[in-house]
C-alpha cells in the first residue's frame, strides 16, 4: 500500500466517499473554475458531473462520490476536454509512466497489460488508477473501491 497522495490531487481524494450534498464536494467542484453539467445514467444509480474542457469529471453512486477521473488524452466525440493543471507532486502528467508509477506508489494492486496498459495502487483506504495508452497517459482515477 502506498502513501498519502500529495499535491492537488490531495484534495479531490479527500472527497472520494462523500455524499453528492457534502459542502466540500461543492467546495472542490467551485475551485476548479469550470461550471459542470449534470448527467444521470438512465440505467444506473450514476450521477455524473462533467467538467467540461476541463478533462475532469466526478462519479456518484447512489448519491456517494464514488470516482473522480483525470483525463489527460481527450476523446473524439467528447467534450471532457484534458486536464492541463499540476496533480500530483513530482510527476508532470506526460512524463508519468507505468514503470514511474510503480517507482513512485510501489507493487501495484492489480494490472492490465495490453492496450490499453492499467495499473491500479492502494492509497490509505482508497484506489489510484493510472490508464495508459499509446500515446501516454490517457487517465487517472481516484476510486473509492474496486470495481
Amino acid at each position: 500500500m502506498a502513501g498519502a497522495l500529495t499535491g492537488p490531487i490531495a484534495a479531490f481524494n479527500e472527497i472520494i466517499g462523500c455524499t453528492i450534498d457534502k459542502p466540500k464536494v461543492s467546495q472542490i467542484a467551485r475551485d476548479v473554475g469550470a461550471t459542470y453539467t449534470v448527467w444521470e445514467d438512465e440505467e444506473l444509480p450514476d450521477i455524473h458531473w462533467i467538467f467540461e474542457g476541463k478533462g475532469l469529471e466526478f462519479c456518484f453512486t447512489d448519491e456517494i462520490l464514488t470516482a473522480i477521473f483525470f483525463q489527460f488524452i481527450a476523446e473524439d466525440g467528447s467534450n471532457v476536454g484534458s486536464w492541463s493543471g499540476p496533480l500530483i507532486d513530482g510527476f508532470v502528467a506526460p512524463e508519468i509512466t507505468p514503470e514511474r508509477a510503480d517507482a513512485t506508489f510501489g507493487e501495484p494492486e492489480a494490472t492490465g497489460c495490453g492496450s490499453p496498459t492499467w495499473r491500479r495502487y492502494e492509497i490509505g483506504d482508497h484506489f489510484i488508477h493510472f490508464d495508459f495508452r499509446e500515446e501516454g497517459l490517457h487517465m487517472i482515477t481516484l476510486l473509492l473501491e474496486t470495481p
